[in-house]
């Protein structure tokens, strides 16, 4: 389990109820009054969306396990890139607005 607190950017968790969360921004707020907030910016894994809110930095949640695996890019349609695993040959369809490079 991670805390609020200690997200960065680049991090992904997932949420109770089951979604696949990546950081893109993170920041600790004072408010005038009051606890501490964390303020994020997220990107939901498996839908692309992205969305702004905020968590106490004592929350809680489970750090998720990210798997890097050769992979070559074979072709984009609409809004879905295709790759395929160099090792089994496995094909995989990725959101175009969660690929990288």
């Amino acid at each position: 389990m991670i805390e609020a607190s200690k997200l960065k950017a680049g991090m992904t968790f997932e949420t109770a109820d089951g979604k696949l969360i990546r950081v893109l921004e993170a920041s600790h707020h004072k408010p005038g009054k009051g606890n501490t907030i964390m303020r994020m910016k997220l990107r939901d894994v498996r839908t692309g969306s992205t969305f702004d809110t905020s968590y106490r930095p004592e929350e809680k949640f489970e750090q998720a396990i990210i798997e890097t695996v050769p992979a070559q890019y074979l072709y984009k349609m609409d809004d879905t890139a295709y790759f395929m695993n160099t090792e089994t040959y496995d094909q995989y369809e990725i959101p175009v607005v969660n690929v990288e490079n």
